[in-house]
């Protein structure tokens, strides 16, 4: 009787943390943060005001029909998937949510520009999303009005930084309207 009374006093806290686990792993594709102002000026060192960012997991645009586009990598940026078993650097958009995937890195040292969107991926402001880079590092990844995207870092990796050695665009998303 007594295992019985202690597990009946635990069910709520077992409910209400499978609750949250579920929550957490499914939920938050549609959470956003304002920023505090709105700068369409590259990124020049400054910190950057940001309209909106969303960070989400792939399941609410892996789970349905979506139509994935590969991204055209340029200046040395080539996809990790051979390496990792990432997936190649793709776009889609659902629900007026665009969706990245897959990972990237660069052999040398160059510009940090790796893509540019096409139009029906661009953000309406420039966006500034924090992704993990090689050794569990964070790197930014810079999404451009015109469609720019760049991947860059401070941390060191060899003679490259840790955004050239290794940047995952996994989880990445944000509103098309950003």
């Amino acid at each position: 009787m007594r295992r019985i009374r202690s597990l009946i006093t635990r069910t709520p806290a077992l409910v209400i943390s499978i609750l949250a686990v579920a929550l957490s792993l499914g939920g938050g594709a549609y959470a956003s943060a304002q920023a505090i102002g709105h700068s369409d000026a590259g990124h020049s060192g400054n910190a950057p005001a940001v309209k909106h960012v969303v960070r989400a997991g792939p399941s609410a645009a892996a789970s349905s029909g979506v139509q994935w586009s590969t991204l055209t990598l340029i200046n040395g940026w080539h996809s990790e998937n051979s390496v990792y078993q990432t997936g190649n650097p793709k776009a889609a958009v659902q629900g007026g949510i665009v969706y990245l995937s897959g990972s990237l890195a660069q052999s040398f040292s160059g510009s940090d520009t790796f893509t540019v969107l096409a139009p029906s991926f661009r953000p309406t402001h420039n966006l500034y999303i924090t992704v993990y880079t090689n050794g569990g590092t964070q790197g930014s990844l810079y999404i451009g009005h015109d469609g720019t995207m760049e991947a860059f870092s401070s941390t060191a990796c060899g003679s490259l930084t840790t955004s050239e050695c290794f940047t995952s665009l996994a989880t990445v998303s944000y509103p098309i309207n950003s």
